[in-house]
Order: C-alpha cells, then structure tokens, then sequence
C-alpha cells in the first residue's frame, strides 16, 4: 500500500539542485577571497624585504669607503622582478621578487635602473652627488593577481623609507 502513494523519483527536485549551487558558489567566493589575501601577503612581503634591504645599503654604505652602496634592479627599463644590492665592500646579493610581483618606478628615481644610497640615507648618483627627484620618490609593487598595490615612499629630506 504504501508504494502506491509514493511517486517514483527520476532526478533530483528544483530545489535540491539550487541548494547544491548555492554551496557551491559560497565554497568559490570563499577559495576566491582565501587567494586575494594571499597575493596581497606575497606582495607586502616583497615590499617589507625590498625595505629592509635598502636600509641595509645605508648601513654598509656607512662601512664602505666611498660611502655608498646600491640596488640595481633587473629587467632593464622595468617593470622590475629582481634587484640586486651592491657595494664595493661585499659582493653583490640577487633578490628575485616573488611569481608575479613587480616593482614600478613611478617618478624616475631609479635612474638607469639603479638607486645608489648614501650613508645618510640620501639618494645619490655614481659620483655621490645628490639627485634630484620628487620627494617623496615612489616605487610601486604590484601583482598581477591582486588590485592592491603598495607604495614605497623615499622621504629624501629625511633619509626614510616607509609604505603603504
């Protein structure tokens, strides 16, 4: 009797098939939303090192005889995916920036792809003299898999770099 009153079931209802897509596109945005921050992560670490690494050139440019060391960064002409740091005291160290990540130079303070520092922080050209740019100079790290961008600001009247 009680198969009777059952209809028999070929597929799944309407609703059952909405259901499954609704997880389905929250289990995406959330993957989508997980990548975003990573990207953003990679880049902001890049910038945190690429820091680190030109106040380490104003401390061995401090050591140096000629008072300066240097980032040269590769591609020529940019955009940038490595650097290299420089001095006469030790030799040269390559930075690779992570897959993605690029370095922008927004107002021509690598000039020749190149920024050398002084041990005062000041931004100089190979015979030590200093050049003139937009303060602050701005480098731009970016990723072609996230929008964010960050902005490394070289304050020359005050020697610092900062970003954000």
């Amino acid at each position: 009797m009680a198969m009777t009153s059952m209809k028999k079931r070929k597929g799944f209802s309407l609703i059952e098939l909405l259901m499954v897509m609704v997880i389905i596109v929250m289990l995406v945005t959330i993957f989508l939303t997980f990548l975003e921050m990573r990207h953003r992560t990679v880049v902001k670490a890049a910038v945190v090192v690429f820091i680190e690494n030109v106040n380490a050139c104003k401390k061995i440019a401090l050591m140096s005889p000629k008072k300066r060391a240097g980032v040269i960064f590769r591609p020529a002409k940019g955009p940038y995916t490595s650097y290299t740091i420089s001095s006469d005291i030790q030799p040269p160290r390559l930075f690779k920036l992570p897959a993605g990540v690029r370095i922008t130079d927004s107002n021509n303070i690598a000039r020749a792809d190149v920024i050398r520092v002084s041990e005062s922080g000041d931004l100089i050209d190979e015979f030590g003299q200093e050049v003139k740019v937009p303060d602050p100079g701005i480098l731009i790290f970016s990723s072609a898999e996230t929008d964010k961008t960050y902005r490394v600001k070289f304050s020359l009247s005050r020697g610092q770099i900062s970003f954000d």
